[in-house]
Order: C-alpha cells, then structure tokens, then sequence
C-alpha cells in the first residue's frame, strides 16, 4: 500500500496535484487545530486523520518523532524531492505558527488552481495525440486488406510484410 501511495505522488502528470491536495487537507486541519488553541504536537497528531495516503501519514509520523525529540518538524517533508519546496521553506521560518498555516494554505490553493489549469491545457494535446495513433492503427488495419484485394500480393510480398 505504501508503494502504491508513493507511485501516486511521483505519477508525472497529476503526482504533484495529489500531493498539493494531501498537503492542503492536512494543513488546513492543523490551521484550525492551532487557531482553537491546541499544541502544535497535538494538531500534528489530529490533523494526520485527513489524510489517508500512507506515504503522507509516514511524513506526519516522522514530523512527531522529531517534535517529540525537540527537532524540526518539517524536516521529514522536505526529504522528498516532490514535496513543494516553497511551502517547505514557509514551514520552516520561525514566526506565528498560526499566521503562516493561513497564508501556506492560501498559496497551496492558488498553487493548485494552476497545477489543475496546466492539466487543463495538457489534457486536449495528448487525447489528440492518443487518437492520432489509435487513428492511424486503425487505418492500416483496414487498408491493408483493402491493398491486397485490389492490388494483389505483389505489394506486400515484395516488402515481407
């Protein structure tokens, strides 16, 4: 399951918008966690509840460990090379913890209204690609047979096809 989960964030054209979704539930949930007055151990372990990718919950269990240990929380996320690395380094400045869950979730959100705006404009190029192969299979498949009856064997024979 692990695997699997780890394949759907390195997945090349939606592994980055399901890492950014992931990301921004389990964000949003500490920013309320911490907005009602819960420690930041404590929003860590309730907000890892939103998130059912084991590969994330493996990053929150560590980011626990560290904090338990008096080390840098963020410090597991930012191992993974397709973890946004923008909002690593927001997580990691030392200012008001709450302050900075609301503007980290407010650019995930405008982070991932462009990812889903480049695969948008991704989309339409590669089901014409897809269609054009499937197009020109397609007509080989029917001319071939067509080109042997009125032109006879010779054609085909002479290629070894």
């Amino acid at each position: 399951r692990y695997a699997i989960d780890k394949f759907k964030y390195v997945v090349p054209i939606f592994g980055q918008l399901m890492i950014r979704l992931d990301f921004q539930k389990f964000l949003r949930a500490m920013q309320l966690n911490l907005e009602n007055g819960v420690k930041l151990s404590e929003a860590i372990d309730v907000s890892k509840s939103v998130v059912k990718n084991y590969m994330f919950l493996a990053m929150v269990e560590g980011a626990q460990s560290n904090l338990s240990e008096g080390l840098s929380w963020v410090e597991p996320f930012e191992v993974y090379s397709f973890m946004p690395s923008m909002v690593i380094e927001m997580l990691k400045m030392e200012t008001d913890i709450k302050m900075m869950m609301a503007k980290i979730t407010e650019y995930i959100s405008s982070d991932i209204d462009i990812t889903i705006e480049k695969i948008m404009a991704t989309i339409p190029q590669v089901a014409m690609a897809i269609s054009g192969v499937v197009l020109c299979v397609f007509m080989i498949v029917v001319m071939k047979p067509i080109m042997e009856v009125y032109m006879g064997n010779f054609l085909f024979d002479a290629y070894g096809i």
